[in-house]
């Protein structure tokens, strides 16, 4: 469970990050439709793009990084057990009812 909603938060990032990549097509529509209305020449614009991508993939992974911290402190924070101690408490639930029977 807990892996899952980890997979979870990292798809929910992954979107965020897609729909406001440089990568999408919208972001290249815009820089096309610039180019062509003479807002910006074509040097201009792949310039323009290739610091947009620079920076994002700084803030991707600082997002990424700031979302994996935010999900770790809610699982830290609500108490949860993880699959460590939920496997930890089977194998001493496995122990001691190995040694009732012996009894």
């Amino acid at each position: 469970m807990e892996q899952e909603n980890k997979e979870l938060l990292k798809k929910i990032a992954y979107l965020a990050i897609g729909i406001f990549s440089p990568d999408s097509n919208h972001f290249n529509e815009m820089v096309d439709e610039w180019i062509e209305k003479g807002k910006m020449t074509e040097e201009e614009g792949r310039k323009f793009v290739e610091d947009i991508m620079n920076k994002a993939k700084g803030v991707k992974s600082d997002l990424e990084k700031k979302i994996m911290d935010q999900g770790q402190s809610f699982y830290e924070n609500i108490h949860v057990a993880t699959t460590e101690q939920i496997e930890a408490l089977e194998k001493r639930i496995s122990a001691l009812e190995k040694l009732h029977k012996e009894k």
